[in-house]
């Protein structure tokens, strides 16, 4: 077997585990078969727990190649998935299987909405994205393709944390910052003294003062917590943008 279909799985080894942040780790997972992800495509990783209880959980790579990908998670104390993955020694096998999102990006300004049942490609000029914690990795895999491969899409992300110490590939994304005209990034945090960017929640007015005024060619996305997720969906909505999707 070379390749492996939407919702087939696959056997994949833990083969590298870096911490980044406080309580988010870098995954490195080498799959028995070729499993190149698009941008925002997402695989989800099959567990049980001691009950014999499932607790998948999906999540998107910042770096896919054939047999290699990599994907930053973020440790919950209390979860029933990631305090496992904290503890996994090197070389563990696990069972994964390859999903497809709500969104994906083939290039040249080219979205298919709900891929899954619509294989028609939509044009657009903008993109809107507004994530929180580890919810930029959808965001930063179009981003990162879109600079690559110098696609005329204009981005702009608007990125939530609690505190600077939670901002997630911040070098990676300042790099491409400064590598693609064509992207606009704004960080936004709880509250932290000294910061002199944006404090607070997001708001309708957050919106109106980073990213420009939508029109048909617009596309908005986002990805965050739930909590978060049911404020910018609304917000979206507010701001009267057409096109809205949750990675």
């Amino acid at each position: 077997m070379s390749s492996i279909d939407y919702d087939k799985t696959f056997d994949a080894t833990l083969v590298k585990r870096d911490q980044i942040t406080h309580d988010t780790y870098l995954f490195g997972f080498q799959s028995d078969v070729d499993i190149q992800l698009e941008p925002a495509e997402h695989f989800q990783i099959l567990m049980k727990d001691s009950d014999g209880i499932d607790i998948n959980r999906n999540y998107t790579p910042i770096l896919s190649q054939k047999r290699y990908f990599e994907v930053p998670i973020k440790i919950y104390p209390q979860g029933s998935l990631t305090p496992i993955l904290a503890k996994m020694s090197i070389n563990t096998r696990l069972q994964m299987q390859r999903k497809i999102g709500k969104l994906a990006y083939v290039g040249a300004n080219k979205f298919i909405i709900a891929p899954k049942i619509n294989k028609q490609f939509q044009i657009f000029k903008t993109i809107l994205m507004i994530c929180g914690g580890t919810g930029i990795t959808p965001a930063y895999s179009i981003i990162k393709h879109v600079c690559q491969n110098k696609d005329p899409l204009q981005m702009h992300l608007l990125y939530a944390n609690k505190t600077s110490q939670d901002i997630l590939l911040k070098d990676q994304i300042s790099k491409l910052q400064n590598e693609c005209p064509n992207l606009k990034v704004t960080h936004i945090l709880d509250k932290e003294p000294g910061y002199n960017g944006l404090q607070g929640y997001v708001s309708l007015n957050v919106l109106k003062s980073v990213f420009p005024s939508p029109n048909s060619e617009t596309i908005g996305t986002y990805c965050g917590p739930t909590a978060m997720n049911k404020v910018v969906a609304e917000l979206y909505k507010n701001y009267n943008l057409q096109t809205v999707v949750k990675f």
